[in-house]
């Protein structure tokens, strides 16, 4: 729930965690900051 209301990205499993890790990496959530 604290996700949810922060907008913070969270991983369940490793499959998430890793494309979770490479979407940081390549900047994929930069748009966050956009909305904020």
């Amino acid at each position: 729930r604290a996700c949810d209301i922060n907008t913070i990205p969270f991983a369940t499993n490793m499959a998430s965690a890793e494309i979770l890790v490479l979407a940081i990496d390549r900047g994929d959530l930069e748009w966050r900051e956009l909305i904020r």
